[in-house]
């Protein structure tokens, strides 16, 4: 992964939860996103997370 655009295209194409947190790590440790970058796409991972969630 590199780009900002590369990392919101994983999070859309996600298939599992497992995906979406590695998604995350790896943009947290990115030297290539900015702080912003990095915290759009951490809430495109838990918004699309949420989106599994079962209803409580």
């Amino acid at each position: 992964m590199h780009a900002f655009s590369e990392y919101l295209a994983a999070v859309a194409s996600a298939e599992s939860l497992d995906a979406l947190d590695a998604i995350a790590e790896d943009a947290a440790n990115s030297d290539e996103l900015t702080n912003a970058e990095y915290e759009a796409v951490y809430a495109a991972a838990l918004s699309r997370a949420q989106d599994w969630a079962p209803a409580n």
